[in-house]
């Protein structure tokens, strides 16, 4: 991302200065002492080059990546012990390093528990639901470039973790059950 924010940088640099030649040009058409054809001339050359340059920022302007959570996304109760698959997507993940998933049992306050560190191809995960009852939980998976910059995605809204439910071992089953 620190690299597609310097090639706008420039970009927009390159519009600038091609902007202030084109304003000298005009600038020197207008000043009479000898030089109303050179600066007559210039003037067009400027502007062709303001435009250049606006076109030029255009084309190099880079639509970021989306991402998009699917699962979990809201409205889910799910059993501490139990598995469930955490879904994403990602609309550009070419430069893509690596991609980290988060919980949080606050709403999405904090997201204080890391659930894995994957590939950049990597697109789904079976989760081990952890035995962390609430009923305002919600999953964030972050991806990161390699320059280090990051999008990340959230659920929408809340789902719960119910405790793990406790086996009763009778004393006097066989094998304890």
């Amino acid at each position: 991302m620190r690299s597609i924010f310097a090639i706008l940088v420039a970009a927009v640099f390159i519009a600038w200065a091609s902007c202030a030649l084109a304003l000298q040009g005009s600038w020197m058409a207008q000043q009479g002492s000898g030089m109303d054809q050179q600066g007559s001339e210039m003037a067009p050359q400027g502007s062709e080059m303001a435009q250049q340059g606006i076109e030029m920022a255009q084309a190099q302007a880079v639509t970021l990546p989306q991402m998009t959570l699917f699962e979990p996304n809201g409205g889910e109760v799910f059993r501490a012990g139990s598995r469930d698959t955490v879904r994403w997507s990602i609309s550009d993940s070419i430069d893509m390093d690596s991609v980290n998933i988060y919980y949080s049992i606050d709403g999405g306050k904090t997201f204080p528990f890391k659930v894995a560190s994957l590939g950049s191809t990597d697109s789904t995960f079976v989760w081990l639901i952890p035995n962390t009852p609430s009923t305002i939980c919600r999953v964030r998976v972050v991806a990161f470039d390699s320059a280090g910059n990051q999008i990340s995605a959230m659920s929408d809204s809340t789902f719960a973790i119910a405790a793990r439910l406790k086996r009763r071992v009778h004393p006097f089953s066989y094998m304890g059950y």
